[in-house]
């Protein structure tokens, strides 16, 4: 990259997140507002379902259960398809066979409910650099 050229002359890296709670919804928007990302919110897992395969995500970030879905289950559908998309967990439960069971399924991050707006940003930022070794790993 030249001297002087910022980021945001680059495309902005596509977030993708599905969680049936607002509050939890609104949480991630408010904690990636300060980031150069596009974000997109799914309430449901049916839209997220074909923006996943319509759109090329940097980063993914998935709540662990919604009425329509698992998202253990959805990370494993990803990683059919996208194997290079990092996923990150976000669940209000964090019993460590769930943690092992995310990531064995292909997720980078597991994150647990309540977290504060700042941890979503530098563990959304960690994957994105490339790196999965954030400080949210357990």
């Amino acid at each position: 990259m030249a001297s002087g050229q910022g980021i945001d002359n680059l495309k902005r890296p596509l977030i993708l997140a599905v969680d049936d709670e607002r509050c939890a919804r609104d949480l991630i928007s408010a904690s990636l507002r300060s980031i150069n990302v596009e974000l997109v919110l799914f309430s449901s897992a049916d839209g997220f379902h074909q923006a996943v395969r319509t759109q090329r995500p940097d980063a993914i970030l998935l709540d662990w259960r919604m009425p329509d879905a698992s998202g253990v289950d959805l990370c494993r559908e990803l990683r059919a398809y996208a194997p290079e998309v990092p996923v990150i967990f976000i669940s209000s439960e964090s019993r460590p066979e769930m943690i092992h069971e995310a990531l064995s399924a292909g997720a980078q991050l597991f994150l647990t409910k309540p977290i504060a707006p700042d941890q979503i940003r530098k563990n959304v930022e960690c994957v994105l650099q490339g790196s999965s070794s954030g400080p949210s790993l357990p």
